[in-house]
């Protein structure tokens, strides 16, 4: 059973109906637009202009590398993620800003290239150095920040870790504006 609430959470035994619960809620509040609702394996956020495909689809929680999505199974196709159907655009990627994957409310999704989104990711789980993009070249002593956007590699070379970073994190910013993650 789907539990609605409007964000602040409405008590479970105010909802009598997700929609009224959620309407009388929202006048004590400057009028939420921000829903929730519980899926199998998780929680999924969404404004209330998209209320009806949310209702119009059975959804539930998959994992994709280190993120949860949203995902729902139209018939005679693969799986559909609900960010994809709010915003999707043939041929550009949908980035989620906080990069939650269950956030799906519209001020946190935009349209990006596969670079754009590649920028926002998060320092990969591999990483020793402690900062994303930065690394010891034992040969040559020096510490690597390197970033790399449509295929082309940029490095900056720097005696010290906390240069590496620094430089990294302005390289990053000027390469990916505001999908640059740190």
């Amino acid at each position: 059973m789907a539990r609605w609430s409007c964000w602040p959470r409405v008590a479970d035994n105010e909802r009598t109906s997700s929609l009224a619960a959620c309407n009388s809620h929202s006048k004590s509040v400057k009028q939420s637009t921000t829903m929730k609702k519980q899926i199998k394996g998780g929680e999924i956020l969404f404004d209330r202009r998209d209320l009806p495909l949310v209702l119009a689809h059975t959804w539930h929680v998959v994992r994709r590398r280190r993120c949860l999505y949203a995902q729902t199974e139209l018939p005679g196709r693969r799986g559909k993620y609900l960010h994809r159907m709010l915003v999707g655009r043939p041929g550009k990627d949908v980035d989620h800003r906080n990069r939650n994957g269950l956030d799906c409310r519209r001020r946190n999704l935009r349209t990006a290239t596969r670079s754009q989104n590649l920028g926002n990711a998060a320092r990969p789980s591999h990483n020793t150095s402690g900062a994303k993009g930065v690394c010891f070249h034992k040969p040559s002593g020096l510490w690597r920040a390197r970033v790399t956007r449509q295929r082309k590699e940029y490095c900056i070379w720097s005696a010290s870790k906390a240069d590496a970073t620094r430089n990294c994190r302005a390289l990053r910013l000027r390469l990916f504006g505001e999908f640059s993650r740190h």
